[in-house]
């Protein structure tokens, strides 16, 4: 049974939903119905709200799967909010600066970081099972 997991996911998918809800009101804003029209700030914005989905659809499974073999709820919190705090660091420097940001690259790492620990973790698992 997942306990822990399922409030990060929420929380997630809540930071989905505010970027989506962020590209509607932009869309209503410059009044462009499709794609970005050639509006930076629309591009950014859709461009955010894409890599949060991109990154989450790796995340979430393996937040599940790691649930459900055993991770223990320290691991599912500290895993869960450097990936969290590395999706706002990106998001934010994303929608503020032009090309390559500092913050962004951080909060690549830290995305990414926070998948391959869950990777490295259930490997681990999966090879002290078998074993």
């Amino acid at each position: 049974m997942l306990l822990y997991s399922p409030a990060y996911i929420v929380l997630i998918c809540l930071f989905i939903t505010l970027l989506a809800v962020q590209v509607s009101a932009l869309r209503w804003k410059f009044k462009i119905p499709h794609k970005d029209g050639g509006n930076d700030v629309l591009a950014r914005a859709r461009s955010a709200h894409f890599m949060m989905l991109e990154f989450s659809v790796v995340y979430i499974p393996l937040l599940i799967c790691g649930e459900l073999m055993g991770a223990s709820n320290k691991w599912i919190a500290y895993t869960s909010l450097v990936f969290l705090v590395g999706r706002v660091c990106h998001t934010s420097a994303l929608m503020t600066t032009t090309g390559f940001s500092p913050l962004r690259g951080v909060g690549v790492v830290l995305s990414h970081g926070a998948s391959a620990a869950w990777m490295g973790k259930i490997a681990f698992t999966l090879f002290t099972i078998s074993s």
